[in-house]
């Protein structure tokens, strides 16, 4: 098993992430600057380590995106449309994929069509 600070990857997992990170990207993140940061910053938002080896394998893209740049502003923008911090990690944990997201191209704009179309902050 890899262990990565104090999460413990399996080999198979381990073999998931570097084979889908490879098809996704042309180079490999860096484990101190960026995979470690990562997962960190994951488990400090309250993801459980099941969670944070979960959204690693599904979506390994995350391991190399900046926190200051990408993902720290997705967790404020949730937290400025009316998430809690309770309901964060969980909607991390199911839609990992909005860490990839840019909040003034994609989620302000799909946000203001949503409302556009009816949907209310609470739906």
């Amino acid at each position: 098993a890899e262990h990565l600070l104090s999460i413990d990857f399996s080999e198979e997992q381990m073999r998931k992430i570097a084979t889908r990170y490879v098809k996704q990207r042309s180079f490999k993140p860096d484990v101190e600057r960026n995979v470690k940061p990562v997962l960190k910053w994951l488990t400090s938002l309250g993801l459980s380590e099941l969670q944070v080896q979960k959204v690693a394998c599904r979506n390994p893209e995350i391991l190399g995106h900046s926190l200051e740049n990408l993902m720290r502003p997705v967790v404020q923008w949730l937290e400025e449309v009316g998430l809690g911090v309770d309901q964060i990690p969980k909607v991390i944990a199911r839609f990992p994929a909005l860490l990839g997201c840019s909040v003034e191209e994609n989620l302000k704009p799909k946000a203001l069509w949503l409302s556009k179309v009816g949907l209310s902050n609470d739906q």
